[in-house]
C-alpha cells in the first residue's frame, strides 16, 4: 500500500510535539519526515523566555524521521522574525518528494521564504497552529495585520485547530469550514502510566527536599513569567485564599525574581524553583 509522504516543518524539537510525531510515524497511511529549523531542546541552549539554559532531559528525536536544516541566522532563535534563517529549507523537502507539507510555524523569515516559493498547487500546504483572539485588538494596526495574515492563510489547502478559540481565529482571518479540521492537542498517556510509580516516588523525594509536609497539597506555576501568563494574580489569589496545608510553587521563577520578593509574606508558603522535565512530571502528583 502507498503511504501519503507528509513533510512536517517546525521550529525545534518540542517536548509536547515529539509523541505527535512518534504516533504519525506508526500510522498505516502516512510516512512523514520532520524538518527542524533549530536544535534547541536537544543541545544547551539559552532559551530567551525563562532566561534559562536548557536542554531536555527526555528523547526528543526517537520513533520517527527527522532531519535538521542549517540555520544560518546569527543570531538563532524564535524569539524574533530573524532567528530561523535556512535557506536548504526548500531543496531539503523537495528531495524528500512529500505529497504534502504540514507547517507548524510560520511567522519566521525562513518560513515566509518557502511560502513565497513553494508550489502550492502541485504539492498542497497544511497549517496547524494554536492561536486566539481571546485578547481581541483594536485599531488600524489591528486590521492592517487581519488583512495579512489573511492572505497568508490562503496559501494553506487546509488549517488544523485544537480547539473551539483557535477555529474561530481561522475563521476571523478567511478560513472557510470546510478547509478546517480537529486536531487538538494531546497527552502522551503511556509515558505517564508506564513512570507513574517512579514519579510518585520522585514526588516524596521531592517535597521533602523543598521541606514540603507531606501530606500538604501542592499547586504549581509552570508557566513563562509573562504579563498574558498571569503568575502575580496567582500569586496574589493564593495568598488572599487562606488555604490550609497547602504550597504553592513557582517554577522557573528567575524572570520575576525581584517583583515576587516584593510581595512576600510571612503568613503564607511558596517557593520559588527550577527543574527539568522528568521532575516535573513528578510534581503533577504531589498531592495537587
Amino acid at each position: 500500500m502507498n503511504k501519503t509522504k507528509l513533510a512536517i516543518i517546525t521550529s525545534h524539537p518540542i517536548q509536547y510535539y515529539a509523541p505527535w510525531f512518534r504516533y504519525l510515524a506508526h500510522d498505516d497511511h502516512l510516512q512523514i519526515k520532520v524538518f527542524y529549523l533549530w536544535d534547541f531542546g536537544v543541545t544547551q541552549k539559552l532559551d530567551a523566555g525563562f532566561q534559562q539554559v536548557l536542554q531536555w532531559d527526555i528523547p526528543l528525536l526517537d520513533g520517527y524521521k527527522y532531519e535538521f536544516v542549517p540555520n544560518f541566522s546569527s543570531k538563532p532563535g524564535v524569539s524574533h522574525f530573524w532567528g530561523l534563517q535556512n535557506p536548504s529549507l526548500i531543496s531539503q523537502v523537495k528531495a524528500y518528494n512529500p505529497n504534502a507539507v504540514l507547517l507548524m510555524n510560520y511567522n519566521y523569515a525562513s518560513i515566509y521564504n518557502f511560502l513565497l516559493h513553494w508550489d502550492s498547487r502541485r504539492i498542497p500546504l497544511l497549517f496547524r497552529g494554536d492561536s486566539h483572539r481571546l485578547l481581541r485588538p483594536t485599531g488600524i494596526k489591528a486590521w492592517a495585520r487581519q488583512q495579512f495574515i489573511t492572505q497568508i492563510y490562503r496559501r494553506f489547502a487546509g488549517c488544523l485547530y485544537v480547539g473551539k478559540a483557535n477555529y474561530e481565529y481561522f475563521k476571523y482571518h478567511g478560513v472557510p469550514s470546510n478547509h478546517l479540521f480537529f486536531s487538538p492537542h494531546a497527552v502522551d498517556n503511556d509515558r505517564f502510566f508506564s513512570q507513574a510509580a517512579h514519579a510518585k516516588q520522585q514526588a516524596i523525594i521531592w517535597k521533602q527536599e523543598l521541606g514540603i509536609p507531606s501530606d500538604h497539597a501542592v499547586i504549581a506555576f509552570a508557566g513563562k513569567f509573562e504579563p498574558k501568563k498571569r503568575p502575580l494574580d496567582l500569586l496574589q489569589a493564593f495568598f488572599n485564599c487562606e488555604l490550609i496545608s497547602s504550597f504553592l510553587t513557582i517554577h522557573w521563577w528567575r524572570f520575576f525574581r525581584n517583583r515576587l520578593k516584593s510581595n512576600r509574606r510571612k503568613t503564607r508558603k511558596y517557593l520559588l524553583c527550577a527543574f527539568s522535565k522528568s521532575n516535573f512530571d513528578a510534581s503533577y502528583l504531589c498531592n495537587c
